[in-house]
């Protein structure tokens, strides 16, 4: 039958609704079929000039909130002192994060240990040996920065003016510095506020916009949560001195718990509590080399000064994320493999009976971080967490303050089963990702002592390191969609 050609426009929408329903049909089919189901829907979303980024992993990664960090840097500043067999420590880091969609965080940390040292010398031999464990117990604040409040550039301000050169000589040096600072910006806070109140009811207060833009002032500066954490790190290495050449190897081993206590739950700001438990291990050598001398010409040997190291670590981590209500909403289990190598200056010691020497470097590598996330608000993944981890802590209003533990009732057998049903679910509905990083890093460090630093006498160290990490590749596979690669959509890539 012919058309007439006022009936032309009815034609074309009955036609533009039985496509919509065939492509509805094919889309639904190739999903369930084939694990490569979602690239195809993809595909056939852009031909019909369209997309479907509200479907499948894209739609899940959103959701999930994954993160993708575009860009980290850290840096420590620290000191130690060494008494016979005891090593005291003081450590500051800071952190700050440049996230894919615009937003930022900054985390300062100030930390102490204390532990026990031993070492062994080889007088004659040219090999020393040393151990080391430590307890440590580090207090930070997370401020995040979302694109309003001005991002990446607001939270370099920020970091640049808290991490100043007076304020990181104060922090290092007076225990609880940065608690103080904090009680103090947040009383003048209180006072500027006051003062607005007051002046506002004479009317002569400042603007609503004045208002406003001082809020996101105060909230920009003001920490969205507070960080806890406990570890116990062991260290053993040796040192093999052959002339013009010097050798060490070094192992460190980590286990740390770490409680995130959100204090912001509102606004673009907000934060969210969590748990993370991990365990981490370094493998470091370097070889430093001097330049032989001349005999016939009575040139002497330089000794060791040229240092070449690289370094090989692995991080394994569970980190469990709660609500607003103090619930697990979230696990997320994660893997990361570091590389580096790199080159830098180690002049001799010198000194007589009260010894010093010094190091710099510089290295560059590679990060591979590999993460698993299961979304626990789906109730066949809560129980199947239920069966492996326990949670506890306190709740005092809306601030929950929890811990993720794991029972180890029924030793390794036990475990077994605990973590079965969890694996199921995180084959059937887990969400991964990998991330691929650069990373470059720099590092002094100094040292003065009896003995050579060693045991039996006293000492003294400190170290400013920095290292950075700048994202390369993600890529996610969504078990529930059948696990077929694609870009991770969090990442904009």
């Amino acid at each position: 039958m012919r058309l007439r050609r006022g009936d032309d426009g009815a034609a074309t929408v009955e036609y533009a609704g039985v496509i919509f329903v065939v492509v509805a049909l094919l889309l639904t089919f190739v999903t369930l079929v084939s694990p490569v189901g979602y690239a195809i829907m993809a595909k056939i979303c852009e031909a019909m000039g369209g997309s479907c980024a509200n479907l499948g992993p894209d739609a899940r990664a959103k959701d999930l909130k994954i993160p993708c960090v575009f860009k980290q840097t850290d840096r420590t500043l620290g000191y130690n002192v060494n008494v016979e067999f005891v090593r005291g420590e003081r450590k500051d880091t800071d952190q700050i994060k440049t996230n894919a969609d615009g937003t930022a965080s900054v985390t300062l940390t100030q930390g102490s240990g204390i532990g026990l040292e031993a070492a062994k010398s080889t007088t004659g031999k040219g090999a020393d040996a040393k151990a080391r464990i430590t307890a440590n117990g580090d207090l930070g604040y997370v401020y995040n920065f979302p694109a309003g409040y001005g991002g990446k550039h607001a939270a370099q301000g920020f970091l640049d003016d808290r991490r100043d050169g007076a304020n990181q000589a104060i922090d290092i040096v007076v225990p609880g510095a940065q608690t103080i600072r904090e009680g103090a910006n947040q009383a003048g806070n209180a006072i500027s506020d006051g003062w607005d109140w007051a002046t506002g009811e004479l009317g002569f207060g400042p603007s609503d916009e004045e208002k406003a833009a001082k809020e996101r002032a105060q909230a920009a500066g003001t920490p969205d949560a507070v960080q806890v954490s406990l570890s116990l790190q062991g260290n053993a290495g040796v040192t093999l001195d052959g002339g013009i050449v010097k050798a060490n190897g070094e192992v460190n081993g980590q286990v740390k718990g770490t409680a995130v206590v959100s204090l912001n739950q509102d606004g673009p700001d907000k934060s969210s509590s969590s748990f993370m438990g991990s365990a981490q291990f370094d493998l470091k050598g370097d070889v430093t080399l001097g330049i032989p001398g001349d005999p016939r010409q009575g040139t002497p040997d330089i000794p060791p000064i040229l240092n070449l190291n690289g370094a090989y670590g692995q991080t394994v981590s569970y980190q469990v994320v709660f609500d607003e209500n103090g619930d697990p909403k979230m696990l997320v289990l994660s893997h990361e493999t570091r590389t580096k190598a790199g080159i830098g200056v180690n002049p001799p010691k010198i000194g007589g009976t009260v010894k010093g020497g010094g190091k710099a470097t510089a290295d560059s590598g590679t990060i591979t971080l590999e993460t698993t996330t299961l979304d626990l608000r789906d109730a066949d993944n809560r129980a199947a967490f239920d069966s492996f981890f326990i949670t506890y802590g306190i709740d005092a209003g809306s601030v929950h303050a929890k811990v993720a533990d794991i029972p180890l009732d029924g030793g390794i057998s036990g475990l077994t089963d605990r973590w079965a049903p969890l694996q199921a679910r995180l084959d059937a509905d887990g969400f991964e990702a990998t991330y691929v990083y650069d990373t470059t890093g720099d590092a002094l460090s100094a040292n003065a002592g009896e003995n050579s630093f060693k045991a039996g006498g006293w000492g003294v160290g400190g170290e400013n390191t920095t290292s950075g990490r700048e994202l390369v590749s993600a890529v996610a596979r969504d078990n529930r969609f059948g696990g077929a690669e694609v870009p991770l959509a969090t990442c904009g890539k």
